[in-house]
């Protein structure tokens, strides 16, 4: 469980510094662009829509 921070005090982002130099490049991968992609589902392959019309 989280404990809440005093007002004015920001958050230890220090902390994780060394965790986000190691799986930044692997988000990346996952930030959308909109020059290439019209959707950011587009973008990672999702068909949709994912219900079929009854027939």
């Amino acid at each position: 469980m989280a404990v809440p921070r005093p007002p004015g005090n920001p958050p230890p982002a220090y902390l994780n510094k060394e965790k986000m130099k190691r799986v930044r490049p692997e988000l990346e991968k996952l930030y959308f662009n909109p020059a290439k992609y019209a959707t950011y589902l587009e973008q990672l392959g999702v068909q949709y829509p994912t219900v079929k019309p009854p027939q």
